[in-house]
Formats: C-alpha cells, sequence, structure tokens
C-alpha cells in the first residue's frame, strides 16, 4: 500500500474532469449553437488538459510516497514512481510467497515433464557432490510426504498440487509435477 501525499489536489482535479464529462455526455444529442458547440470543444481541451496534470500530479506523489507491507514501512531508494511500485509489490509477493524461490529450475513445457518422466539415464550420484536442482522443494515435498505417510494419510497429486500452489509456496503445477518424479523413486 502506497500513502499518497497531496491527495486533495488529485481528487479535486479528478472531480473536475468527471463533472465537464458529465456535462458533456449529457448535451451530446441536443441541437446546439455555434456557440455552445465552441464551448464544448473548449472543455473537451480542458479535460485533456486536466487529465496530464493528474497524471503528472500523480507521478509527484508516488516519489514522494511512503510504501507499507504488512503494517511496515518499508525503504524503497528510487525516485522512479514505478521502480518503487514493482520494489513494493516485490516485498509483498516475498512475504507472502516466502517459499517461491526454492524452485530455481523450471519446468518450461509438458513436453519437458514428459521428457522427465520418461528419462532412463537417471545416474546415481556416488559422491554427493553433484547440485540437485530444487533441492529445497524436494526437500520440503519429500517431508510433507514423510509426515503424513508416517500419520497414514494418504497423499495424492491433487493434494500436492492444492498444497504447493498456495502461500506459502506458490509453486506452478507443472514444477510440482516435476517434483514429483524424482521423489517417487524414493518409495
Amino acid at each position: 500500500m502506497a500513502l499518497l501525499p497531496k491527495v486533495s489536489a488529485i481528487k479535486e482535479e479528478m472531480e473536475n474532469i468527471l463533472k465537464i464529462q458529465t456535462y458533456l455526455t449529457s448535451k451530446a444529442g441536443t441541437i446546439q449553437t455555434e456557440e455552445i458547440e465552441e464551448i464544448k470543444i473548449r472543455k473537451s481541451r480542458e479535460v485533456a488538459e486536466r487529465k496530464d496534470r493528474v497524471v503528472s500530479l500523480l507521478k509527484e506523489a508516488l516519489q514522494e510516497a511512503d510504501f507499507y507491507v504488512n503494517m511496515q514501512k518499508i525503504d524503497v531508494k528510487s525516485k522512479n514512481p514505478v521502480e518503487r511500485i514493482n520494489s513494493g509489490l516485490k516485498v509483498l509477493i516475498e512475504n507472502i510467497y516466502d517459499k517461491l524461490n526454492y524452485i530455481t529450475d523450471f519446468i518450461e513445457s509438458t513436453k519437458e515433464l514428459h521428457d522427465l518422466l520418461f528419462d532412463d539415464n537417471i545416474q546415481i550420484n556416488i559422491f554427493g557432490e553433484e547440485e540437485i536442482l530444487n533441492k529445497l522443494a524436494l526437500d520440503e515435498m519429500l517431508h510433507y510426504i514423510e509426515r503424513n505417510t508416517q500419520r497414514h494419510i494418504p497423499v495424492t497429486m491433487k493434494t500436492l498440487l492444492e498444497l504447493y500452489s498456495k502461500p506459502p509456496y506458490g509453486w506452478l503445477p507443472d514444477d510440482i509435477r516435476g517434483l514429483v518424479v524424482p521423489i517417487s523413486g524414493c518409495f
């Protein structure tokens, strides 16, 4: 959330735009004199100028705005409004989906998932030095499956998809399916 300074000027400009537009649309179908048509043209230009002013006022306000995530003020360094909003959204997403970064290698297509499923060339690592892709995600899922197995709670693909697609994970369905393939060989 952003707390904007100087919102009264922005609000006033927007109200004036709406009033003028309402007047122009209400008088659109009636027969009018040349003077009234000229007034309508001037008012249309005024609306365009006011819209430009609203945009510039919003940009200025966003440069000075305070950003809050989960009721905590965050420090955003940039003065560019787009970068400030993106930084705030990034912090918000990282707070909600704090395990989103567990997936580092993504499944890009169903063909890639199919190839992973039917890969006959799986190598066993003897020395333990090989880097395991998505290790944190694999460990997380493996612990969940082990916990539920010990409690005699059935684990289905549907329950895994439902659990890991929600916060704090937010993983994509194909990535979740891609994690199940190496885990299924553990049992």
